[in-house]
């Protein structure tokens, strides 16, 4: 499996290091209205950015513990703090993938976003981190009613503090996050407590 990982990264590399070849001549030539060469070149950086999270979700999706419900808000445009999201994320990144393909090209993208990222851009990152992280196998409750079984017992926390068991009927606040079965994000929830007659 390592091997298949390494073999991974390296052809993501090769990806990368051909596209910030083509990056670095397109900028010579600032005169240069976009044409449709580099608009396949965007799509390309769109395309190698969904690979690169892809595979380093995989390895390490508890990295970004406490962000994934932050990118959905971010996605769907209610994130008050988009700038302080989207840094913790860039920050993360840099510091557990320093020197990688996955540093080079977030830099290339996040560190713009953060500063002057429109709400548009906003919106197509996030969208592509959210669709790397489920092409990673992270996924998410719903919210609404639950049952609580075992998995979902551990992934909650209850909104006043009261203790949790197995069978319990909670109504979901704030949704857990998971990966291939086991919890990369903890969620809210309040107790759904009935009167017996």
């Amino acid at each position: 499996m390592k091997k298949r990982l390494c073999r991974q990264w390296k052809k993501i590399l090769g990806r990368l290091r051909r596209w910030l070849g083509a990056g670095r001549r397109d900028r010579k030539d600032k005169s240069v209205k976009k044409t449709q060469a580099s608009k396949e070149r965007q799509l390309s950086q769109e395309e190698l950015f969904l690979q690169v999270w892809t595979q380093a979700l995989t390895e390490r999706a508890e990295v970004f513990n406490g962000l994934y419900g932050g990118l959905r808000r971010l996605q769907a445009g209610t994130a008050k703090k988009k700038e302080k999201i989207i840094g913790e994320w860039w920050n993360r990144a840099r510091y557990q993938w320093e020197g990688s393909p996955l540093e080079e090209i977030s830099r290339k993208v996040l560190e713009p976003l953060r500063e002057s990222g429109t709400e548009e851009e906003y919106r197509r990152w996030t969208e592509l981190l959210l669709r790397a992280a489920e092409a990673a196998g992270i996924t998410q409750d719903a919210p609404g009613e639950a049952v609580l079984d075992e998995l979902t017992a551990n992934a909650y926390t209850e909104w006043e503090g009261k203790q949790l068991y197995l069978g319990d009927h909670v109504e979901i606040l704030f949704p857990a996050w998971y990966q291939n079965g086991r919890v990369v994000e903890q969620g809210n929830c309040r107790s759904l407590e009935t009167e017996e007659g």
